[in-house]
């Protein structure tokens, strides 16, 4: 008997940290075009940052200002305001209704279901629910080796009662 693994390191589910994995796309892409152009990161780097957005950076909300750039603008960036913000609003109140239209709730499961359990390749494992956790669709699983797993519930298949029901005979 040794001590038991857990492993809750993100998962394999990049919607659940969808900002950030949208931050590390656009600085991937900007590195690439800095490597094909040969010129300097640092400076594709700066001038990202002081590019006008949708909404403000975190840097520009921390300052209360646009942040310098060394790249000439051709326009002055609007500040920040109450229309940007409602535009905002109106943008993601219809992405919702269109994923609203389609989107369906998986079935929750019990604590010591039998389900099976998709890994970070994509394979799908026996597996047992230990406990629903409190951040949403997410379970804690133990496989058969006895290693503890947290995973959202697209990540779990409910095993069949007739499957079940053929391995113990």
């Amino acid at each position: 008997m040794g001590i038991p693994t857990c492993h809750l390191f993100p998962n394999g589910y990049p919607q659940s940290n969808g900002f950030a994995e949208r931050m590390v796309q656009t600085v991937k892409k900007t590195l690439l075009k800095a490597k094909q152009s040969n010129s300097d990161p640092d400076l594709r780097r700066v001038a990202q940052s002081g590019s006008p957005r949708s909404l403000p950076s975190p840097a520009e909300l921390l300052y209360s200002r646009n942040l310098q750039s060394n790249l000439p603008h051709l326009a002055k960036p609007t500040p920040y305001n109450r229309k940007a913000r409602r535009n905002l609003q109106v943008r993601q109140q219809t992405q919702k209704k269109y994923h609203d239209r389609s989107a369906r709730d998986l079935p929750p499961l019990h604590t010591d279901q039998k389900v099976q359990m998709q890994e970070n390749n994509g394979a799908w494992i026996p597996a047992t629910v230990v406990n629903k956790r409190p951040e949403p669709r997410s379970y804690t699983i133990r496989t058969p080796n006895g290693s503890i797993y947290r995973r959202n519930r697209r990540q779990l298949r409910d095993l069949p009662t007739m499957i079940l029901a053929q391995k113990t005979t």
